[in-house]
């Protein structure tokens, strides 16, 4: 179903050279298959940019979407140009960014921005309209957190992923191990199957004493690594 409002498009396109450099504006990109990272496409909201103070360049996303906002949601389609992309979730603000971008944190931190994962490949180009394909995929929680709790319960009984494998599945880069074992409880205290989450070379983790005895009691013989990120992400071609 595609959502209600005016016709947006895109206003703008980016690419970065290298890690930390500055964006560089381009006349279109090639969105191609990704695999099941849900942190392939970064789109920003121009609306929030204009509101917020912060230059195109400075949102370090590769698309600038005009004439969408109060539309885009987790699990919704964007078709634009001859590609498809799903919306994962919207992308957390840091410190690092707003220094790259030259803003405040408390301006960097009020801009929308989202991730995204390529579902249809297609060339995107500035100009090419937007259109919004509401809830075609289940909507993921916006936060660590809640994505964890989330997440867990995808994988099934007597599989496990690492604790690195399962940061990917739900878009923390490896700076997040530390926190894991906090998200990780409270998803136990609310009677998640945190077990089937191991440490990095698929041992017993803190969060679940017992983890391995549980997985067999599971029917698992070992833990058998499950591929959670191309489960949560990797849908079908549309």
């Amino acid at each position: 179903m595609s959502k209600a409002g005016g016709i947006a498009s895109v206003s703008g396109v980016y690419d970065k050279v290298s890690r930390g450099a500055p964006m560089v504006q381009v006349s279109h990109m090639d969105a191609v298959l990704g695999g099941s990272e849900p942190r392939q496409v970064n789109l920003a909201l121009a609306e929030s940019l204009r509101a917020h103070g912060v230059k195109p360049a400075g949102a370090r996303s590769q698309l600038i979407v005009d004439g969408a906002a109060g539309q885009v949601e987790s699990g919704d389609v964007l078709a634009i140009g001859g590609a498809r992309i799903r919306i994962t979730f919207a992308c957390e603000p840091c410190a690092h960014g707003a220094q790259l971008a030259g803003v405040p944190m408390r301006a960097f931190r009020q801009i929308q921005r989202y991730l995204g994962i390529v579902v249809s490949p297609g060339r995107v180009a500035e100009g090419d309209p937007v259109e919004v394909e509401a809830g075609v995929f289940e909507r993921a929680p916006a936060d660590f957190r809640g994505r964890a709790a989330w997440a867990v319960e995808r994988i099934p009984p007597g599989r496990a992923v690492t604790s690195l494998a399962f940061l990917v599945a739900i878009g923390a880069s490896r700076s997040y191990l530390r926190a894991l074992p906090r998200w990780l409880a409270a998803a136990r205290e609310a009677g998640r199957p945190v077990h089937r989450v191991l440490t990095a070379q698929m041992s017993e983790p803190s969060w679940a004493p017992g983890a391995l005895a549980h997985l067999a009691a599971e029917g698992g013989s070992g833990p058998v690594p499950y591929p959670l990120a191309a489960e949560v992400w990797g849908g079908p071609s549309l």
